[in-house]
């Protein structure tokens, strides 16, 4: 799980603040594509956001550590991932 700089999101009807990012590879298919997990929590862990990315073509074959899946999901989710 990384920080995240706080994103507001509705949940339930009222807004609370995202602080944290969680991302799994769940399905990848070597030389091909990959499928990610992300969800979205709290500073108190409530899960207030989740869904999957898949990722294919150059961005896949540009991934070569994990830091770049991090960064590329928190781009495609714009969101900002704050330094360990």
């Amino acid at each position: 799980m990384k920080k995240i700089k706080s994103v507001q999101i509705w949940n339930n009807g009222i807004l609370i603040e995202a602080t944290q990012f969680q991302l799994n590879a769940i399905n990848v298919n070597l030389g091909n594509s990959a499928n990610f997990y992300y969800a979205l929590f709290s500073e108190e862990n409530i899960k207030l956001n989740e869904g999957n990315l898949f990722m294919e073509g150059k961005d896949y074959q540009d991934w070569q550590n994990d830091q770049y899946a991090w960064d590329w999901t928190a781009k495609k989710l714009n969101i900002q991932i704050l330094p360990e």
